[in-house]
């Protein structure tokens, strides 16, 4: 059996696994930079509703009804091939029959970059309570397993190509 090399400490591991089971805290990605966020689970909560109760941005959905999504993705897609607009490969790929979906998750992403430089000095310093420093998120709304996560695939194989013609374009690291 091969040896294991680690990159941290057996303290700084043991620390991690701790970590991972405290209720209390939420690990997350920052919205900027490659930078992991250790967050107060309350903050979080309260940031997230904070975004959701704007009803300028937000509005309130009753009832979800993922299944009523399906058949009206479905109708679009059946409608498209019997028009001609999409091939026989694209339809299979795009209908949702037999599919189980679930409803699209909101989560946020820490805004870290957005505190300013002083905010943080202090913070570091100690000279500012941690319960004072508001971290604003970035709302995202994950299709994972949601009825249209198909629908955005296949709208980004035809995007890709013609983004990539761009002087300057982003790109995930699997683009």
């Amino acid at each position: 059996m091969p040896t294991i090399k680690y990159n941290i400490s057996k303290s700084e591991r043991e620390y991690i696994k701790k970590l991972k089971i405290d209720n209390t805290i939420c690990i997350h990605k920052a919205d900027k930079n490659n930078t992991t966020v250790i967050q107060n689970k309350r903050d979080y909560l309260t940031e997230g509703e904070s975004q959701l109760n704007d009803d300028i941005h937000y509005t309130k959905i009753i009832n979800i009804e993922i299944e009523n999504t399906r058949k009206i993705v479905n109708k679009l897609i059946y409608r498209m091939k019997e028009n001609d607009e999409i091939d026989e490969m694209s339809f299979e790929f795009l209908r949702e029959e037999g599919k189980t979906f679930k409803t699209p998750k909101a989560y946020f992403l820490p805004k870290i970059h957005k505190l300013s430089t002083e905010t943080l000095e202090m913070y570091q310093n100690k000279c500012m309570n941690k319960e004072k420093v508001h971290v604003p998120g970035r709302p995202i709304i994950s299709q994972c397993s949601g009825p249209l996560l198909n629908i955005g695939k296949y709208l980004n194989y035809f995007r890709l190509p013609l983004v990539k013609t761009q002087d300057t374009y982003l790109s995930d690291a699997s683009d």
